[in-house]
């Protein structure tokens, strides 16, 4: 082999390696592009964690939603909600990172929370002293019964306005809608099931149900209805329903059959004497 063919092959190989290493380098340099992107996606910044202080006053709110809930509940049970007037108010932290914690929420559950404390007056008056009377607003006082009332029935089960009597027994608990157990698991960060522990002292499973249809039993295990339900009336299926409508001194007149959109259908009336027999 020549000295010249020897000098060209030379050449040539060192022309390839140049070209392999210059290849190389734009991988590498390509590949840590790429990671670059996927750190930071579209030039955007991580998520910043939230505050603790934010993180502890909505469990601060979480708590004090429950127990007003609670004693909302045991009000309406025991029909007696004229006579409801002071739910209290949650805890200071609650308040001062109140804006704080709307944001954090989805649409529907600030709304909630909204609704509820517009009912609220969560500030109170001063006592006024006129003549020998003394006046005055409690911190935490209800202001509208009526509109509370309204949001307390958005938060429990669509049944709920048209049984309440007769699962009166289950902890209200038991009776949160999903949208309020969403709330919850924005407030607490933990899951909570709906329907839990929704049984009678006596063993009977109170209520199950299949995507809008509800089958409720009372505390004997005998069914109340098996329906769809809208704005608190039973809507469409077989349910057992108290006439309203009807007054008398000694007896309760009941609807028992097929209901279709809000309207009794098909079925039987019964007529239950009102005293209880000795």
């Amino acid at each position: 082999m020549s000295g010249k063919s020897i000098i060209f092959i030379v050449i040539l190989v060192i022309a390839v390696m140049a070209s392999l290493m210059m290849a190389n380098k734009n991988i590498k340099s390509r590949y840590h592009e790429l990671e670059g992107d996927k750190k930071k996606p579209d030039g955007k910044k991580e998520l910043e964690k939230e505050d603790p202080a934010v993180t502890a006053a909505k469990k601060d709110l979480y708590h004090y939603l429950n127990q007003a809930l609670k004693k909302m509940y045991q009000s309406n049970r025991k029909d007696q909600w004229e006579k409801l007037k002071i739910l209290g108010v949650p805890a200071l932290t609650v308040k001062e990172h109140y804006s704080e914690i709307l944001s954090s929420l989805p649409e529907h559950q600030r709304g909630m929370v909204q609704n509820f404390f517009a009912c609220i007056d969560m500030d109170g008056q001063p006592a006024v002293e006129r003549e020998d009377e003394t006046e005055g607003v409690a911190p935490g006082t209800v202001k509208d019964r009526a509109a509370l009332k309204q949001v307390f029935l958005q938060m429990m089960l669509p049944f709920y306005p048209v049984y309440y009597k007769e699962v009166s027994d289950l902890r209200h608990t038991s009776l949160l809608n999903q949208e309020t157990l969403e709330l919850f698991h924005c407030l607490t960060g933990k899951r909570y099931r709906m329907g839990y522990k929704n049984r009678y002292a006596t063993g009977v499973t109170a209520f199950q149900w299949n995507k809008d249809i509800y089958q409720v039993y009372d505390r004997n295990g005998v069914l109340l209805c098996d329906a769809d339900f809208k704005d608190g009336k039973v809507q469409n299926g077989y349910a057992v329903l108290k006439a309203e409508d009807y007054e008398d001194e000694q007896w309760d007149l009941y609807r028992k059959g097929t209901w279709k959109e809000g309207e009794f259908v098909d079925g039987t009336l019964q007529y239950l004497y009102k005293k209880k027999c000795k």
